[in-house]
Order: structure tokens, then C-alpha cells, then sequence
């Protein structure tokens, strides 16, 4: 149960991680699971899954974020869709790369989606020291004052063990992994 004010303010944040767990899509069972132990959980709570074999790579990571106001939450969203998408960061060291955003309706108050790609990312070879390319989707939410950020990447290698370049996750997909972890999260902030 979720605690709000009568204007409809969420309070605090309702403990999430069970029911986050149930969208994460099933190649990640077993994978390498962190949640954020130091934020207040009321406040905030961010999780990632990981995993690294020798066929593929995926990373999610999802955080949820109570505001003081709605306001301040459609400026988290106005961020993502000016500030982080769109965006072509080169450096040597977590180099980042976005695609332009598009509103996405029927999932929240509010969403915006576009692509993105981690350039410096490695493979599960062991004594492979090259970087690769992760791509996938960022998802940016509201749901009345919190605001929700999902990113899935991914990387498929073109065969097992394999060193050469493989393909990122696609676009539908990525899109269906996303929604569906903001989906059940709205429905409990509803």
C-alpha cells in the first residue's frame, strides 16, 4: 500500500524490490543483483541486475525517485528528454551515446524513450581486454511525484566466446522489458 496525501502526493515509497523482481525479464535470473543499501528507501531505491557469460551481456538498472512535488518530477523528465537524450559523450571512460526521445503514453503520467549505447563495455571472455558496444533502451517516467528511470542494454555475441562484434539488444524488445518494469511499478503507485 502506498501512503499519499489527499492531493495525491506520495508520502513514501512503498518497498519495491519483490515486485520489480517479477517484470525483470527471466535471462537475468541468476544474475548479479546490487540494491542501493545507503538512500533512504523511501525517498529512493535503485536496483541493477547484471550478467556477463559467454554468449551475452545484459545490464538493467532501475531507480525510483519520490519528490517533494509533481513539479520537480516532470523536471526530471524534461532532463532525460533534453539533457540526456540526444547526447553523443565521448570520453575515454564511460563514454555514452543517446538517440533523440519520443514520448511513449498508456505507460504513466508521463514517459519518454530513446535509444542509448554504452561504448565501453566488456565481454565475458576471459583475457578479452577490448571494450564493446551495449545498446538498448532508456526509459524515463512520472507517476504523480516519483519519477522512474529504467535503462536495459545488452549485447549479443556473434557466437560463443566469440571476440568480434555482436549486435545490441533491438528496439521492440528493449522497449517491452522497459515498460513492463514501469508498468508494475505504476500500478502499485497508482
Amino acid at each position: 500500500m502506498v501512503n499519499k496525501q489527499p492531493d495525491g502526493l506520495i508520502v513514501s515509497l512503498p518497498k519495491l524490490e519483490s515486485l520489480i523482481d517479477k517484470s525483470v525479464p527471466k535471462e537475468l535470473k541468476g544474475a548479479l543483483f546490487n540494491r542501493d543499501t545507503f538512500a533512504d528507501a523511501r525517498d529512493r531505491q535503485n536496483f541493477s541486475w547484471d550478467i556477463f557469460d559467454s554468449t551475452h551481456s545484459r545490464s538493467l538498472e532501475v531507480t525510483v525517485r519520490r519528490n517533494p512535488t509533481v513539479a520537480s518530477a516532470r523536471k526530471k523528465v524534461r532532463y532525460a528528454e533534453t539533457e540526456i537524450a540526444n547526447d553523443h559523450l565521448r570520453r575515454p571512460l564511460n563514454a555514452f551515446d543517446s538517440g533523440p526521445a519520443h514520448r511513449v503514453p498508456g505507460v504513466a503520467d508521463e514517459c519518454v524513450a530513446f535509444d542509448v549505447a554504452s561504448i565501453n563495455s566488456v565481454n565475458g571472455v576471459a583475457g578479452d581486454v577490448n571494450y564493446y558496444t551495449q545498446r538498448g533502451r532508456y526509459l524515463e517516467c512520472r507517476v504523480a511525484n516519483v519519477d522512474i528511470s529504467v535503462e536495459w542494454i545488452g549485447l549479443n555475441y556473434s557466437k560463443p566466446w566469440s571476440r568480434t562484434i555482436g549486435s545490441g539488444l533491438d528496439r521492440a524488445s528493449a522497449d517491452q522489458v522497459t515498460q513492463a518494469v514501469v508498468r508494475s511499478i505504476a500500478a502499485v503507485l497508482a
